[in-house]
């Protein structure tokens, strides 16, 4: 009976690996889930880092393609980013 499970087991964790790769095949890598997607930005006044100047507003990212990074500090990647952050002023 174990030398049975020592060939069940390892064929159970191959077949197992290869399902879940197939079912990567599928699945479109642009797609992300998101919760604030289709939701607007909650109004922010915020100096550049560069140039204390420039002040953006919701008003002046309007119409153009932005990545707006909001982080928590209970959130571990976020954490992890903090110090190239600061590194930037």
């Amino acid at each position: 009976m174990k030398k049975v499970w020592l060939v069940v087991l390892p064929l159970l964790v191959f077949i197992g690996g290869v399902g879940f790769l197939y079912q990567g095949l599928f699945s479109d890598p642009r797609e992300l889930d998101s919760q604030a997607t289709g939701k607007t930005v909650p109004a922010f006044s915020l100096p550049d880092l560069m140039n204390p100047e420039t002040i953006y507003t919701p008003g002046s990212l309007k119409g153009e393609v932005t990545i707006l990074n909001v982080w928590g500090v209970w959130c571990i990647t976020c954490a992890v980013e903090l110090p190239y952050l600061t590194q930037l002023r």
